[in-house]
């Protein structure tokens, strides 16, 4: 089943939704309402003039198209539009009906108890040595909000969080220093993480000043690559090979993506499906390679700038 413009970004957007005749129907997706039963709707008539006006029966949330992705996303209405734009561009692969008939309730999502955010300085030895041996910096720990755990189920961890806009946790990716044979520990499914929040939105400009991004495997790398050339660089960095259809959207707005994958089969795999992507929609793909074997975390940052400056 081939979705419309306003299923596609129901889609995309992570709203789960129930459509009835020419709406869609959830919970509330505005931020400042914590809806129990579904009092939100949405039109959806292709090339009428109300399709993709939106409206909250219970708290009065409403407007067009771009003011929810805006409002679910933590952009600007601008980007929003930009995102909307790319998202015509046909990036979400039409699914079954099945996928979306049911309604879930959505909950603030928050890091898990154990989980402690503080300046670096203020660690307990044991995090604060194996942060500084990946070559973290204050600043950086600071400027992302990077924490560590002691107890819970991230215990003996290094939290590296994504964050949206305003700062808030999406979601997180936990990196064992105690050796642990699971090196990486993900949000489980109850801890309602935002699967489409992407490591390096929290720090991207207006639309309008959005010149390069750089997309790597892995938060790990991108702290990599802003230490070797900047904190001014643009990063996205993916969690796997199966990124979210909402990057290439936001990749979309810049007017130059670097590709700084892995030089392995599953980062050249992840670079090609990026770049046949994005050739849609115009954009100016660079893959700047490193040999086989290489990655950003763990070569020279005089290397690092050879590529990408």
């Amino acid at each position: 089943m081939t979705l419309s413009r306003v299923g596609r970004a129901l889609e995309a957007l992570g709203i789960q939704a129930k459509k009835a005749g020419r709406d869609w129907t959830a919970l509330c997706p505005s931020r400042d309402h914590n809806d129990r039963s579904p009092s939100w709707a949405i039109h959806d008539e292709p090339g009428a003039k109300r399709d993709g006006y939106h409206r909250c029966y219970s708290c009065g949330f409403q407007g067009g198209l771009a003011g929810l992705v805006a409002e679910v996303q933590g952009v600007s209405v601008r980007e929003a539009s930009a995102w909307l734009e790319a998202l015509g561009a046909g990036y979400v692969a039409p699914i079954p009906a099945a996928v979306r008939v049911v309604v879930k309730g959505r909950r603030q999502f928050q890091l898990p108890a154990g989980v402690v955010v503080a300046p670096l300085r203020e660690w307990p030895e044991m995090p604060r040595r194996y942060a500084e041996e990946r070559g973290l910096r204050a600043w950086q720990v600071d400027r992302w909000g990077i924490g560590y755990a002691l107890a819970g189920r991230l215990a003996g961890r290094l939290v590296v969080v994504t964050r949206g806009k305003r700062g808030e946790p999406r979601r997180y990716t936990a990196r064992t220093f105690l050796g642990a044979d699971k090196r990486y520990l993900e949000p489980l499914p109850e801890e309602a993480a935002d699967g489409l929040a992407v490591f390096g939105e929290q720090h991207w400009p207006e639309a309008k000043d959005r010149d390069r991004v750089v997309v790597v495997e892995g938060a790990l790398n991108g702290l990599a690559v802003e230490r070797a050339i900047g904190a001014g660089v643009c990063l996205a960095a993916t969690a796997g090979t199966s990124p979210p259809a909402t990057l290439v959207f936001g990749l979309a707005t810049f007017r130059r993506v670097q590709l700084f994958t892995d030089a392995d089969r599953a980062g050249d795999a992840l670079a090609d499906m990026l770049s046949a992507q994005l050739a849609r929609v115009g954009s100016v793909v660079e893959r700047p390679r490193l040999d086989d074997g290489e990655d950003a975390d763990t070569v020279l940052a005089s290397r690092v700038r050879e590529l990408l400056l």
